[in-house]
């Protein structure tokens, strides 16, 4: 029995993907090194200054004012980075497009033809996939 063309280009796309995996995964792992050596460093660099505050505060705000003067700081710094990290995750307004009869009718033959004819599609945009990434870079 011989093997189909999904066989073969399933066997394909596994040995391509086993080869660029191990790439991936090295690159990762340095990606999250740096990442580990940079947030440690930040931190550092936060304590060092809120320590420079202290030294420069403590003779003009006293025992008392220094640590709420360095609390406040610390507060707006907290509030400053999740008004930041908050951004991200808010909901993206819906882009409208003003499309004619002509795009509309357009867009429903292209769906109707997607829906009937899945499998050669899917095959073609697979077989497709593996011939551009098997191209060396």
């Amino acid at each position: 029995m011989k093997p189909g063309i999904l066989t073969i280009a399933a066997a394909l796309a596994k040995r391509r993907l086993v080869r660029t995996g191990r790439k991936a995964a090295r690159r990762a792992i340095i990606v999250a090194a740096a990442a580990y050596l940079a947030v440690m460093s930040s931190l550092a660099t936060f304590g060092f200054l809120l320590f420079a505050l202290w030294a420069y505060a403590r003779p003009f705000a006293g025992p008392i004012g220094t640590p709420l003067l360095l609390a406040t700081i610390c507060l707006l710094f907290a509030l400053i980075f999740v008004l930041v990290m908050s951004s991200p995750l808010r909901k993206p307004k819906p882009v409208r497009y003003d499309i004619g009869q002509a795009e509309a009718s357009l867009a429903l033959e292209a769906q109707n033809v997607i829906s009937t004819q899945k499998m050669p599609i899917l095959l073609t945009v697979a077989l497709m996939g593996l011939v551009a990434g098997s191209r060396k870079r």
